[in-house]
Protein backbone atom coordinates (compact mmCIF):
# COMPACT_ATOMS: atom_id res chain seq x y z
CA UNK A 1 0.00 0.00 0.00
CA UNK A 2 1.31 3.25 -1.14
CA UNK A 3 2.05 6.44 1.63
CA UNK A 4 -0.60 8.79 1.81
CA UNK A 5 0.59 12.44 1.64
CA UNK A 6 -0.36 13.91 4.43
CA UNK A 7 -2.08 16.98 5.29
CA UNK A 8 -2.11 20.49 8.01
CA UNK A 9 -6.09 22.07 8.60
CA UNK A 10 -4.85 24.76 10.53
CA UNK A 11 -8.77 26.70 11.35
CA UNK A 12 -10.57 27.69 14.70
CA UNK A 13 -14.05 26.67 13.68
CA UNK A 14 -14.25 22.71 14.57
CA UNK A 15 -17.36 21.90 12.52
CA UNK A 16 -14.94 23.17 9.18
CA UNK A 17 -12.27 20.87 10.51
CA UNK A 18 -14.49 18.21 10.85
CA UNK A 19 -16.07 18.12 7.69
CA UNK A 20 -12.56 18.40 5.96
CA UNK A 21 -11.13 15.86 7.81
CA UNK A 22 -14.24 13.46 6.85
CA UNK A 23 -13.81 14.63 3.68
CA UNK A 24 -10.08 13.44 3.17
CA UNK A 25 -9.08 11.37 5.53
CA UNK A 26 -9.71 8.08 2.57
CA UNK A 27 -6.88 9.46 0.21
CA UNK A 28 -4.97 11.58 3.17
CA UNK A 29 -3.37 11.55 6.56
CA UNK A 30 -4.94 14.56 8.10
CA UNK A 31 -3.48 16.27 11.38
CA UNK A 32 -5.58 19.69 12.43
CA UNK A 33 -4.56 22.98 14.59
CA UNK A 34 -6.83 24.86 15.81
CA UNK A 35 -4.55 28.19 16.25
CA UNK A 36 -0.99 29.59 14.43
CA UNK A 37 1.42 28.33 17.66
CA UNK A 38 0.07 24.58 17.56
CA UNK A 39 0.02 24.84 13.58
CA UNK A 40 3.90 25.68 14.20
CA UNK A 41 4.82 23.38 16.95
CA UNK A 42 2.65 20.40 15.02
CA UNK A 43 4.39 20.96 11.55
CA UNK A 44 7.89 19.87 13.11
CA UNK A 45 6.70 16.58 14.63
CA UNK A 46 4.29 15.54 11.44
CA UNK A 47 5.85 17.06 8.73
CA UNK A 48 3.15 17.55 6.48
CA UNK A 49 3.05 18.06 2.50
CA UNK A 50 0.63 20.15 2.18
CA UNK A 51 -0.96 22.75 4.69
CA UNK A 52 -4.88 24.00 4.43
CA UNK A 53 -5.08 27.28 6.44
CA UNK A 54 -7.74 29.55 7.41
CA UNK A 55 -6.99 33.58 7.23
CA UNK A 56 -9.34 34.89 9.73
CA UNK A 57 -8.30 33.12 13.09
CA UNK A 58 -8.17 35.24 16.16
CA UNK A 59 -4.94 36.79 17.56
CA UNK A 60 -2.70 34.73 14.57
CA UNK A 61 -3.79 35.22 11.47
CA UNK A 62 -3.45 33.06 8.50
CA UNK A 63 -1.16 35.59 6.81
CA UNK A 64 1.71 35.57 10.00
CA UNK A 65 1.35 31.99 9.94
CA UNK A 66 2.41 31.74 6.34
CA UNK A 67 5.16 34.09 6.85
CA UNK A 68 6.82 32.30 9.58
CA UNK A 69 6.21 28.77 7.31
CA UNK A 70 7.60 30.33 4.49
CA UNK A 71 10.90 31.75 6.43
CA UNK A 72 11.50 27.87 8.20
CA UNK A 73 13.61 25.74 5.29
CA UNK A 74 11.60 22.60 6.18
CA UNK A 75 8.82 23.92 5.07
CA UNK A 76 9.14 26.90 2.21
CA UNK A 77 8.58 24.86 -0.67
CA UNK A 78 5.45 22.83 0.99
CA UNK A 79 2.10 23.81 -1.02
CA UNK A 80 -0.34 25.98 1.16
CA UNK A 81 -4.07 26.56 0.23
CA UNK A 82 -5.66 29.51 1.46
CA UNK A 83 -9.33 29.55 2.81
CA UNK A 84 -10.73 32.49 3.75
CA UNK A 85 -14.20 34.51 3.60
CA UNK A 86 -12.74 37.54 1.21
CA UNK A 87 -12.79 37.10 -2.63
CA UNK A 88 -10.94 40.77 -2.77
CA UNK A 89 -8.37 40.97 -5.14
CA UNK A 90 -5.96 42.72 -2.81
CA UNK A 91 -6.30 40.10 -0.30
CA UNK A 92 -5.69 37.34 -3.24
CA UNK A 93 -2.78 39.12 -4.49
CA UNK A 94 -1.40 39.81 -0.84
CA UNK A 95 -1.91 35.81 -0.37
CA UNK A 96 0.20 34.89 -3.38
CA UNK A 97 2.93 37.41 -2.47
CA UNK A 98 3.29 35.56 0.53
CA UNK A 99 3.42 32.24 -0.81
CA UNK A 100 0.42 31.06 -1.07
CA UNK A 101 -0.02 28.43 -3.95
CA UNK A 102 -3.96 28.30 -4.00
CA UNK A 103 -7.11 30.50 -2.88
CA UNK A 104 -10.54 29.39 -2.15
CA UNK A 105 -12.74 31.29 -0.80
CA UNK A 106 -15.74 30.15 2.06
CA UNK A 107 -18.30 28.87 2.11
CA UNK A 108 -15.95 26.39 0.81
CA UNK A 109 -16.84 24.10 -2.36
CA UNK A 110 -15.18 20.20 -1.05
CA UNK A 111 -15.54 19.04 -4.75
CA UNK A 112 -13.38 22.05 -5.88
CA UNK A 113 -10.84 21.68 -3.12
CA UNK A 114 -10.25 18.00 -4.22
CA UNK A 115 -9.94 19.18 -7.57
CA UNK A 116 -7.32 21.46 -6.75
CA UNK A 117 -5.59 19.11 -4.54
CA UNK A 118 -5.50 15.99 -7.39
CA UNK A 119 -4.19 18.91 -9.88
CA UNK A 120 -1.21 20.15 -7.53
CA UNK A 121 -0.61 16.15 -7.27
CA UNK A 122 -0.52 15.71 -11.10
CA UNK A 123 1.63 19.26 -11.38
CA UNK A 124 4.08 17.51 -8.95
CA UNK A 125 4.01 20.30 -6.16
CA UNK A 126 1.85 18.46 -4.25
CA UNK A 127 3.63 15.09 -3.18
CA UNK A 128 4.24 12.48 -0.34
CA UNK A 129 7.57 13.17 1.04
CA UNK A 130 9.43 10.73 2.86
CA UNK A 131 8.51 11.18 7.32
CA UNK A 132 10.76 10.38 10.17
CA UNK A 133 7.62 8.96 11.88
CA UNK A 134 4.33 7.42 11.48
CA UNK A 135 1.61 9.54 13.08
CA UNK A 136 0.32 7.13 15.53
CA UNK A 137 4.13 7.27 16.13
CA UNK A 138 3.90 10.76 16.88
CA UNK A 139 0.92 10.42 18.74
CA UNK A 140 2.44 7.65 20.98
CA UNK A 141 5.22 10.30 22.03
CA UNK A 142 2.81 12.77 22.62
CA UNK A 143 1.48 10.71 25.47
CA UNK A 144 4.76 10.64 27.81
CA UNK A 145 5.43 14.26 27.22
CA UNK A 146 4.84 16.08 30.70
CA UNK A 147 1.48 17.67 30.86
CA UNK A 148 1.82 19.29 34.74
CA UNK A 149 -0.72 21.79 35.68
CA UNK A 150 0.75 24.11 38.49
CA UNK A 151 -2.07 24.67 41.45
CA UNK A 152 -3.75 27.91 40.31
CA UNK A 153 -2.51 31.13 42.14
CA UNK A 154 -4.36 34.39 42.33
CA UNK A 155 -2.59 37.05 40.11
CA UNK A 156 -3.59 39.65 43.10
CA UNK A 157 -2.59 37.64 45.81
CA UNK A 158 1.40 37.00 47.55
CA UNK A 159 2.77 36.10 44.15
CA UNK A 160 2.13 39.52 42.94
CA UNK A 161 3.80 43.01 43.55
CA UNK A 162 6.40 43.90 45.61
CA UNK A 163 6.97 39.52 46.74
CA UNK A 164 6.62 36.96 44.46
CA UNK A 165 6.22 33.99 46.50
CA UNK A 166 3.19 31.67 46.38
CA UNK A 167 1.16 31.31 49.59
CA UNK A 168 2.29 28.42 51.59
CA UNK A 169 5.88 26.41 51.62
CA UNK A 170 7.32 25.62 47.96
CA UNK A 171 8.99 22.52 48.36
CA UNK A 172 12.31 20.95 47.20
CA UNK A 173 12.16 19.74 43.46
CA UNK A 174 11.05 15.91 44.28
CA UNK A 175 13.83 13.10 44.01
CA UNK A 176 12.25 11.51 40.86
CA UNK A 177 11.88 15.22 38.89
CA UNK A 178 13.62 13.25 35.08
CA UNK A 179 16.92 14.42 34.47
CA UNK A 180 17.34 16.90 31.66
CA UNK A 181 18.20 14.77 28.72
CA UNK A 182 19.91 18.06 26.88
CA UNK A 183 22.95 15.86 25.18
CA UNK A 184 20.15 13.31 24.00
CA UNK A 185 17.86 12.72 21.46
CA UNK A 186 14.55 12.43 23.51
CA UNK A 187 13.14 10.13 20.84
CA UNK A 188 15.69 7.71 20.19
CA UNK A 189 15.12 5.37 23.99
CA UNK A 190 12.50 2.50 23.22
CA UNK A 191 11.26 3.26 26.84
CA UNK A 192 11.29 6.80 26.89
CA UNK A 193 8.62 6.67 24.02
CA UNK A 194 6.66 3.39 24.93
CA UNK A 195 6.53 3.32 28.55
CA UNK A 196 3.61 5.45 30.15
CA UNK A 197 4.06 7.86 32.61
CA UNK A 198 3.75 7.62 36.39
CA UNK A 199 1.69 10.52 38.09
CA UNK A 200 3.92 13.33 37.75
CA UNK A 201 2.16 15.11 41.14
CA UNK A 202 3.74 11.85 43.25
CA UNK A 203 7.13 10.68 44.10
CA UNK A 204 7.99 7.49 43.84
CA UNK A 205 8.04 4.74 46.94
CA UNK A 206 12.13 4.52 45.71
CA UNK A 207 12.65 8.18 45.92
CA UNK A 208 10.93 8.26 49.12
CA UNK A 209 12.92 5.87 50.58
CA UNK A 210 16.23 7.73 49.25
CA UNK A 211 15.10 10.61 50.47
CA UNK A 212 14.39 9.57 54.13
CA UNK A 213 17.91 7.70 53.64
CA UNK A 214 19.65 10.69 52.95
CA UNK A 215 21.19 8.39 50.04
CA UNK A 216 19.97 10.38 46.96
CA UNK A 217 21.94 13.39 45.80
CA UNK A 218 19.46 14.55 42.52
CA UNK A 219 17.23 16.92 44.54
CA UNK A 220 19.96 18.98 45.04
CA UNK A 221 21.19 19.65 41.74
CA UNK A 222 20.16 22.69 39.76
CA UNK A 223 16.87 22.42 37.56
CA UNK A 224 17.93 24.03 33.87
CA UNK A 225 14.97 25.16 32.58
CA UNK A 226 14.50 26.64 28.91
CA UNK A 227 12.91 29.78 29.56
CA UNK A 228 11.09 32.57 26.86
CA UNK A 229 11.16 36.06 27.50
CA UNK A 230 9.45 38.37 25.29
CA UNK A 231 9.52 41.21 25.95
CA UNK A 232 10.29 44.98 23.84
CA UNK A 233 12.43 46.67 26.42
CA UNK A 234 16.18 46.51 25.46
CA UNK A 235 17.02 46.65 29.50
CA UNK A 236 14.80 43.92 30.61
CA UNK A 237 16.21 41.70 27.77
CA UNK A 238 19.81 42.76 28.94
CA UNK A 239 18.65 42.05 33.06
CA UNK A 240 17.29 39.17 32.47
CA UNK A 241 20.26 37.46 30.26
CA UNK A 242 22.74 38.86 33.53
CA UNK A 243 20.34 37.11 35.31
CA UNK A 244 19.34 33.81 33.96
CA UNK A 245 21.13 33.45 31.09
CA UNK A 246 24.10 31.18 33.02
CA UNK A 247 21.98 29.25 35.28
CA UNK A 248 18.99 28.32 32.71
CA UNK A 249 18.57 28.29 29.01
CA UNK A 250 17.54 31.51 27.70
CA UNK A 251 15.62 32.52 24.62
CA UNK A 252 14.57 36.37 23.74
CA UNK A 253 11.96 37.50 21.89
CA UNK A 254 11.14 41.18 21.10
CA UNK A 255 7.61 40.88 20.41
CA UNK A 256 4.49 38.34 20.53
CA UNK A 257 4.77 37.03 17.03
CA UNK A 258 8.68 36.27 17.44
CA UNK A 259 7.81 34.53 20.77
CA UNK A 260 5.62 32.77 19.20
CA UNK A 261 8.04 31.36 16.39
CA UNK A 262 10.79 30.44 19.12
CA UNK A 263 8.31 28.77 21.04
CA UNK A 264 6.64 26.43 18.45
CA UNK A 265 10.81 25.74 17.86
CA UNK A 266 12.78 25.46 20.58
CA UNK A 267 10.17 24.32 22.88
CA UNK A 268 10.47 26.37 26.19
CA UNK A 269 9.50 25.31 29.97
CA UNK A 270 8.87 28.55 31.14
CA UNK A 271 7.22 31.92 29.56
CA UNK A 272 8.28 35.53 30.56
CA UNK A 273 5.99 37.90 29.07
CA UNK A 274 5.33 41.81 29.02
CA UNK A 275 1.84 42.87 28.92
CA UNK A 276 2.59 45.91 26.29
CA UNK A 277 4.64 44.49 23.08
CA UNK A 278 4.40 45.60 19.36
CA UNK A 279 2.82 42.95 16.85
CA UNK A 280 0.99 40.80 19.24
CA UNK A 281 0.57 42.01 22.91
CA UNK A 282 1.60 40.20 25.82
CA UNK A 283 -2.11 39.36 26.76
CA UNK A 284 -2.69 37.98 22.86
CA UNK A 285 0.29 35.42 23.14
CA UNK A 286 -1.06 34.65 26.41
CA UNK A 287 -4.08 33.77 25.29
CA UNK A 288 -2.59 31.84 22.35
CA UNK A 289 -0.28 29.65 24.82
CA UNK A 290 -3.60 29.19 26.63
CA UNK A 291 -5.64 27.80 24.05
CA UNK A 292 -2.69 25.83 22.89
CA UNK A 293 -2.81 21.95 22.65
CA UNK A 294 0.82 21.83 23.21
CA UNK A 295 1.15 24.50 25.81
CA UNK A 296 -1.50 25.25 27.72
CA UNK A 297 0.10 23.74 30.70
CA UNK A 298 3.44 25.61 30.39
CA UNK A 299 4.14 28.23 33.81
CA UNK A 300 3.66 32.39 33.01
CA UNK A 301 5.10 35.16 34.30
CA UNK A 302 3.37 37.99 33.44
CA UNK A 303 5.08 41.82 33.75
CA UNK A 304 3.14 44.90 33.28
CA UNK A 305 3.11 48.58 33.83
CA UNK A 306 -0.43 48.74 34.74
CA UNK A 307 -2.16 48.80 37.64
CA UNK A 308 -2.94 44.77 38.40
CA UNK A 309 -5.60 45.35 40.29
CA UNK A 310 -7.44 47.05 37.59
CA UNK A 311 -6.27 44.31 35.14
CA UNK A 312 -7.69 41.48 37.59
CA UNK A 313 -10.18 39.72 34.94
CA UNK A 314 -7.68 40.19 32.08
CA UNK A 315 -4.82 38.58 33.75
CA UNK A 316 -6.95 36.10 35.65
CA UNK A 317 -8.42 34.09 32.03
CA UNK A 318 -4.90 32.70 31.50
CA UNK A 319 -2.88 30.29 33.81
CA UNK A 320 -0.63 33.08 34.86
CA UNK A 321 1.65 32.05 38.13
CA UNK A 322 3.18 35.01 38.91
CA UNK A 323 2.68 38.61 37.86
CA UNK A 324 4.90 41.55 38.57
CA UNK A 325 4.75 45.66 38.35
CA UNK A 326 6.90 47.13 36.08
CA UNK A 327 9.23 48.57 36.74
CA UNK A 328 10.72 45.45 37.26
CA UNK A 329 12.40 44.83 40.39
CA UNK A 330 14.90 42.00 39.41
CA UNK A 331 15.39 40.27 42.51
CA UNK A 332 11.00 39.36 42.08
CA UNK A 333 11.57 38.50 38.74
CA UNK A 334 14.56 35.98 40.21
CA UNK A 335 12.19 34.43 42.92
CA UNK A 336 9.10 34.10 40.29
CA UNK A 337 11.44 31.45 38.41
CA UNK A 338 12.86 29.73 41.42
CA UNK A 339 9.29 29.38 42.93
CA UNK A 340 8.45 27.51 39.51
CA UNK A 341 11.31 25.25 39.14
CA UNK A 342 11.23 24.08 42.69
CA UNK A 343 7.54 23.66 42.91
CA UNK A 344 7.06 19.36 43.04
CA UNK A 345 4.80 19.55 40.15
CA UNK A 346 7.14 21.45 37.42
CA UNK A 347 9.32 19.01 34.85
CA UNK A 348 11.04 19.79 32.03
CA UNK A 349 9.63 19.66 28.79
CA UNK A 350 11.48 16.09 27.28
CA UNK A 351 10.64 16.78 23.22
CA UNK A 352 13.55 19.96 23.56
CA UNK A 353 16.06 20.62 20.92
CA UNK A 354 19.49 20.17 21.86
CA UNK A 355 20.31 23.43 23.37
CA UNK A 356 24.03 24.17 21.57
CA UNK A 357 21.88 23.69 18.23
CA UNK A 358 19.32 26.30 19.50
CA UNK A 359 22.08 28.57 20.25
CA UNK A 360 23.63 27.88 16.52
CA UNK A 361 20.64 28.61 14.47
CA UNK A 362 20.03 31.61 16.77
CA UNK A 363 23.13 33.00 15.97
CA UNK A 364 22.61 32.00 12.47
CA UNK A 365 19.08 33.83 12.22
CA UNK A 366 20.71 37.01 13.33
CA UNK A 367 23.72 36.70 10.51
CA UNK A 368 20.59 36.38 8.05
CA UNK A 369 18.82 39.27 9.92
CA UNK A 370 21.51 41.76 9.86
CA UNK A 371 21.64 41.05 5.74
CA UNK A 372 17.73 41.40 4.78
CA UNK A 373 18.24 44.42 6.40
CA UNK A 374 21.63 45.61 4.66
CA UNK A 375 23.04 46.97 8.39
CA UNK A 376 26.83 44.81 8.20
CA UNK A 377 28.73 45.91 10.74
CA UNK A 378 26.34 48.59 12.38
CA UNK A 379 24.73 46.97 14.86
CA UNK A 380 22.41 48.33 17.45
CA UNK A 381 24.86 47.40 21.38
CA UNK A 382 21.84 44.84 22.36
CA UNK A 383 22.57 42.99 19.05
CA UNK A 384 26.18 43.10 19.91
CA UNK A 385 25.73 41.33 23.64
CA UNK A 386 23.19 39.00 22.20
CA UNK A 387 25.67 37.83 19.60
CA UNK A 388 28.01 37.93 22.27
CA UNK A 389 26.44 36.28 24.77
CA UNK A 390 25.40 33.04 22.05
CA UNK A 391 28.78 33.43 20.99
CA UNK A 392 30.10 32.47 24.76
CA UNK A 393 27.83 29.78 25.40
CA UNK A 394 28.16 28.07 22.53
CA UNK A 395 31.54 27.90 23.60
CA UNK A 396 30.77 27.15 27.31
CA UNK A 397 28.29 24.25 25.93
CA UNK A 398 31.13 22.63 23.69
CA UNK A 399 33.49 22.60 26.33
CA UNK A 400 31.33 21.38 29.10
CA UNK A 401 30.71 18.42 26.89
CA UNK A 402 34.10 17.86 25.23
CA UNK A 403 34.99 14.48 27.06
CA UNK A 404 38.30 14.75 29.13
CA UNK A 405 41.66 13.12 28.01
CA UNK A 406 42.84 9.96 30.09
CA UNK A 407 45.55 10.68 32.49
CA UNK A 408 49.11 9.36 32.20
Amino acid sequence: MNPRPRIMIVDDDPDLVDLLDAALEDDYEVVTATNGLDALTRAIDYEPDLFIVDIMMPTMTGWELIERLREDPRFHKRPIFVLTAKDARNDMRHGYELGANVYLTKPLSISRLQKNLEVSRREGEFRCLPKKRTIEDIRRLQLVRRDFVLPPIDPLGPASGSSPRKQGHIEQVEDDVDDDEDGLDPFSRADHIYDPPRPQWQPTSASRAAKASGGDKRSHAPVVARILIADDDPDVIIAARELLGHTHQLLEARDGLEAVDKASKYKPDIFIIDGQMPRMSGYQLCEVIHTSEDFHNAPIIFMTGKDIHVERHQIGRFRVHHCLSKPLVIEELSQAVNDIVRHPHFRLRSDRPVWKDVLIRERESIRLERQRHHVGGDRSETQRALSHFLHEEINHDTREKKPKKPRH
